[in-house]
């Protein structure tokens, strides 16, 4: 219980909602209102002692519970009140002392019970002694006997002044929690939400109502669905040793998982167009890019260039033409390119008629653009740094019905068009809700799949492999709630941006932190993109970013400062692009595995310290493989044999490096990129190729096997 108010206050679930006097919040963005209206009748009110009339002589009064760590659970704090109430003869009273951070809870052996298809609303008046921030929050457990946490529906600051105000709002099962998981609920007070802020609450009539959803409402638990987790194709041993035989092969390899993101065509860095829609990307930056090979790419933002508000606004047709310039001059085919035409903060939407405008001129000129992405994160406002962010998309509803005119206006211009939809899988709101309510407008969902876990906390293992295993458990669950919500056609995910997103050790943004983009992130990038190529649980993914400063060096792929620099991400895409042949090679064998966090609770997942990834050319001439360790400390023994296959040893590159804390950028590769050639003996015998070498710690290694001639 000591952790579970932190918990509350990081948790993905969590809703921020300042209350101001008269404050209305339209359906699905949290449904709350702050009014001088009556209290709801409390017929049927589901809190024990809610309107403190329960006369006893009690330190928290009956039915309330002090609640937070032991060291804040002083009584004194927590009383009854006939001096000033909102109604009858009580009210609660909650002191919060400066430095503290407890508070208080319904009593959990009265909670609610929630049940399948149901919504309830909740109000309660409150005021102060001054001005300040209180909270107020439901929280969910699973059990109470032990307390097991579960998804908690809401986490709201609210605004509190000296006059008593009414505050309501609406939590809906499936759509805010799960009855079967959240299954006691109670109701949380905090006199203020800074622990370094002195203030008094009062609180009076608590009232919780339960209403039936309408039918067909409610929304699938992905936790009820049946998903098979991604092969790994290895079992456990104390070395890698892998057979394969090339004949077993055919399956297409994912290259589009391959991807990379531009920012903007006047990106932040002033590159790779300025604000007159001049291409001034240098050919030094130029080449560089167009020996990534993409497969894939995206660009945000394109109908607001320039961003700058003393430069003209371009048309969309301008925009359009710059967008196919920059496909050209990187090689990258215009039908590979996603395109969001709309404001990266999500302040402002375009009209359908727009859109339709940009894919009508699009189809004119021949360009081939076929992914359309709506919006970029508008669920950004439910950040915690969101100040000035999604404006334009004030509740999930909101967004809903953009998607619907907007794809709609696309199809009209163009059938064969695919629509994307962005969401956000750690807030049903934002995700689930929104697959639901705008399905037959989608044909691909984008939910930026980035690894959020802290790098200077966690381990190297649970950052590189165990968090991987949990997204990748994520998308499958994304892909499983894709196809309930839209049984009879084929709806696929591309994810236009990812890739290690930690803050830094001080809290800096990620893109100030470097272990986002050095070792750390090579790893987490290489690791992921193995299953990407070789399981394929979505149809495409795109990096983030491709240009950037050296200044900022948690994302970058290239830097605009330092045309000449590469970074290590850089240079992992380089090499990974090159070994991913034309088809997947199935193997089977054994490897050391290690055992992680799982998604919840105590759950643990198990998976290989080395993945591995082998494919082949259209030929069979060619064996491409891409190894990775996941270990910081521990090398590994590795046997590789390759049946009907007879090959030299063409390529071996090695990326490693020894320091968590380096700079991600690299002004000569030597020390990054290794060859080790001679570290692997191959051998043939009998129609096979055997390969063998030990991997060292925290690498990646890329082999490339020759049909001998």
């Amino acid at each position: 219980m000591t952790g579970k108010f932190g918990m509350l206050l990081k948790s993905f679930l969590s809703i921020l909602l300042v209350v101001t006097l008269v404050l209305k919040v339209p359906s699905g963005a949290g449904r709350l209102v702050a009014s001088e209206s009556p209290a709801v009748t409390a017929s049927r009110n589901l809190i024990v002692n809610g309107d403190l009339e329960r006369d006893e002589d009690r330190k928290p009064p009956f039915g309330w519970v002090m609640w937070g760590a032991q060291q804040y659970k002083n009584p004194e704090y927590y009383q009854r009140d006939t001096q000033i109430r909102r109604s009858g003869k009580a009210s609660l009273r909650i002191f919060h002392p400066k430095d503290t951070a407890g508070y208080i809870v319904t009593d959990p052996e009265s909670a609610i019970r929630p049940e399948p298809g149901m919504a309830y609303e909740i109000s309660f008046f409150a005021r102060a002694d001054r001005p300040c921030q209180g909270r107020f929050m439901v929280i969910g457990y699973q059990s109470i006997r032990p307390f097991i946490d579960a998804e908690s529906p809401l986490n709201a600051a609210i605004s509190l002044d000296t006059q008593w105000r009414q505050y309501r709002f609406e939590i809906r099962e499936s759509v805010d929690f799960f009855a079967e998981s959240s299954r006691y609920l109670i109701l949380g007070f905090q006199a203020a939400g800074d622990p370094r802020v002195e203030c008094t609450m009062w609180v009076d009539d608590v009232v919780v109502i339960p209403r039936r959803m309408p039918a067909g409402a409610r929304l699938i638990n992905p936790a009820t669905l049946s998903i098979t987790p991604l092969p790994h194709r290895l079992t456990p041993g104390a070395s890698l040793d892998v057979a394969a035989d090339l004949r077993q092969s055919g399956r297409p390899a994912l290259k589009t998982a391959c991807g990379l993101s531009f920012h903007r065509l006047v990106g932040f860095t002033g590159f790779p167009f300025d604000a007159k829609g001049e291409y001034n990307l240098p050919g030094e930056l130029e080449m560089a890019i167009r020996e990534l090979r993409l497969p894939l790419s995206r660009v945000y933002g394109v109908g607001h260039e320039p961003p700058q508000k003393d430069q003209p606004p371009w048309s969309i047709e301008m925009a359009i033409d710059r967008l196919a310039l920059l496909c050209r001059r990187i090689n990258l085919p215009y039908e590979m390119m996603v395109v969001e035409l709309e404001e990266q903060s999500a302040n402002r939407k375009l009209p359908p008629e727009t859109w339709a405008q940009a894919v009508r001129y699009a189809r004119s000129k021949g360009y081939g653009f076929r992914y359309w992405e709506v919006s970029n994160e508008p669920y950004s406002q439910t950040f915690s740094n969101s100040v000035g962010m999604g404006g334009a998309f004030p509740t999930s509803d909101d967004y809903i019905a953009h998607v619907k005119a907007v794809s709609a206006a696309i199809r009209k211009v163009d059938p064969t068009a695919q629509v994307g939809v962005a969401i956000h899988i750690g807030r049903p709101r934002w995700g689930n809700y929104i697959l639901k309510n705008a399905a037959g407008s989608y044909d691909f969902a984008v939910a930026h799949y980035y690894g959020f876990e802290n790098a200077y906390k966690s381990s190297f293992e649970e950052l590189v492999l165990g968090q991987n295993y949990r997204v990748l458990y994520r998308i499958q669950q994304t892909q499983a709630l894709l196809n309930a919500y839209n049984p009879n056609r084929r709806v696929y995910q591309l994810d236009t941006e990812w890739g290690m997103h930690s803050s830094g050790p001080n809290g800096e943004r990620p893109d100030y932190a470097n272990r986002n983009g050095n070792i750390i992130g090579v790893l987490h990038r290489a690791i992921r993109m193995i299953y990407y190529v070789r399981e394929q649980p979505l149809a495409g993914a795109s990096g983030w970013q491709m240009l950037g400063h050296s200044r900022g060096l948690g994302f970058d792929i290239l830097v605009t400062d330092q045309p000449s620099a590469r970074t290590m991400l850089y240079w992992l895409y380089y090499h990974f692009i090159r070994h991913v042949g034309d088809s997947v090679v199935e193997f089977q064998g054994t490897a050391p595995f290690v055992t992680m966090r799982g998604l919840v609770g105590d759950q643990q997942i198990e998976g290989p310290m080395t993945p591995l990834l082998l494919t082949t050319d259209a030929q069979k001439r060619q064996v491409f493989c891409v190894l990775a360790n996941g270990s910081w400390t521990q090398e590994v023994p590795c046997r590789l044999l390759i049946k009907n296959f007879q090959g030299r040893l063409a390529f071996a590159k090695l990326l490693s490096d020894d320091d968590l804390d380096r700079s991600p950028l690299l002004t000569s590769p030597d020390n990054f990129v290794r060859d080790v050639s001679k570290n692997w003996n191959v051998e043939i015998d009998s129609g096979a190729t055997q390969v063998r070498g030990t991997l060292p710690a925290h690498s990646v290694l890329f082999l490339t096997l020759e049909q001998s001639r």
